[in-house]
């Protein structure tokens, strides 16, 4: 016997790939229990689909779906991801951003999120989305041209 408590604080994480990586700690469960074990998960949400697609062992049903959802959404594989990480004040995200947007492309900006850094100084995530690389790209440099010697700036193509 096994038992998950709290599925949904994995489940419901910011990130595109939350469903994904609940579906492989399950699965990976799963082939450690005995056939005639069990299995109890703890969920507020049972009607999601993941748990009707592990409970009958169809990982390719939930590839489609997850794939299909992406695809309605813009996410990998059908698009590519930039995250721009950065620590200064407000006016250099706001900067880095309308940088982005007088590119006049086809990038979708996601953030800025902020953090503390390990000084405490407030450190910026932004997520850059684009069908073309090419774009993504283009835009990187761009912000690295925005770069003062007080900063750093960390780029992470396709992140996770």
């Amino acid at each position: 016997m096994a038992a998950v408590l709290s599925i949904d604080s994995s489940m419901n994480l910011p990130d595109f790939r939350s469903p994904e990586k609940t579906y492989m700690e399950l699965a990976s469960l799963m082939e450690l229990v005995e056939p005639d074990g069990e299995i109890i998960i703890q969920t507020r949400f049972p009607q999601n689909p993941i748990f009707r697609f592990l409970k009958n062992n169809q990982y390719l049903s939930f590839l489609k779906e997850e794939l299909m959802t992406r695809k309605s959404l813009g996410y990998p594989p059908y698009s590519k991801l930039l995250k721009i990480r950065f620590a200064g004040n407000s006016g250099v995200a706001d900067r880095i951003i309308n940088a982005i947007n007088d590119l006049n492309t086809n990038i979708e900006v996601l953030g800025p999120v902020v953090n503390r850094d390990k000084k405490g100084r407030e450190e910026y995530s932004i997520m850059l989305k684009s069908t073309d690389k090419k774009l993504l790209n283009t835009a990187a440099r761009t912000i690295i041209s925005k770069r003062t010697d007080d900063m750093n700036i960390y780029l992470d193509v396709d992140p996770y």
